[in-house]
């Protein structure tokens, strides 16, 4: 996991807005349990839940994981064409698609819209 990936309920927060400053339509969080374990339980992914949608009243977001490293830029440039939506974050994707390590969500975001831009019709 990318050292920046935000572990408390208020840097997920504050990453999840951030990735909407940059472009996200949608967010996707790995809650954390109050010993810093990511979870699936109920309890602490409800408190993150609320605490994303606290900083950002309309987005969506998703509880499942996928990717891996520099391999989900190419399955996001499989999905592009294709008319799939796609997804980045540090907790999968800590680098850029050259390879440099992201230095945050922003980054990884303002990355992920580039390849929109650049794939659309004109």
């Amino acid at each position: 996991m990318h050292p920046a990936a935000p572990h408390t309920r208020a840097q997920i927060a504050a990453e999840a807005l951030a990735a909407v400053h940059a472009g996200a339509q949608s967010v996707h969080v790995h809650p954390f349990d109050d010993n810093g374990a990511q979870t699936l339980a109920p309890e602490p992914c409800a408190v993150t839940i609320r605490a994303v949608r606290a900083a950002w009243r309309r987005q969506r977001s998703s509880r499942y994981t996928v990717g891996d490293g520099i391999a989900s830029w190419a399955v996001n440039r499989r999905a592009i064409p294709r008319g799939h939506g796609i997804r980045t974050g540090l907790e999968d994707t800590p680098v850029l698609p050259d390879g440099r390590l992201a230095d945050g969500n922003g980054d990884l975001v303002a990355a992920a819209a580039a390849m929109l831009a650049d794939s659309a019709p004109e």
